[in-house]
């Protein structure tokens, strides 16, 4: 599979998915992000959904060294990905 195709995969759902919200039900917006502050806000997000993906990953393993392993894949993956768009961690 091509390098970054499955973000834009899902990057382009999640927009589909946003679009058809109900604007009555829900409120959405954008707003600038101070570039000083830009870090700490991306980081939070950042740690707030390797945080889910990790819980999903585990709570759907089949036992518990399974899981730790599917956990671990998970994370060198992130790791990689970063070293495709040139982050060296």
């Amino acid at each position: 599979m091509k390098q970054g195709i499955y973000e834009e995969i899902i990057n382009q759902q999640l927009k589909n998915e946003l679009e058809t919200l109900d604007l009555e039900e829900f409120e959405i917006g954008t707003e600038q992000i101070d570039p000083e502050e830009a870090r700490k806000l991306l980081s939070t997000y950042i740690s707030a959904i390797t945080r889910k993906a990790l819980k999903f990953v585990r709570d759907n393993g089949s036992d518990g060294n399974q899981a730790l392993m599917d956990q671990i894949r998970t994370c060198n993956f992130s790791f990689r990905f970063g070293d495709t768009i040139g982050i060296s961690i």
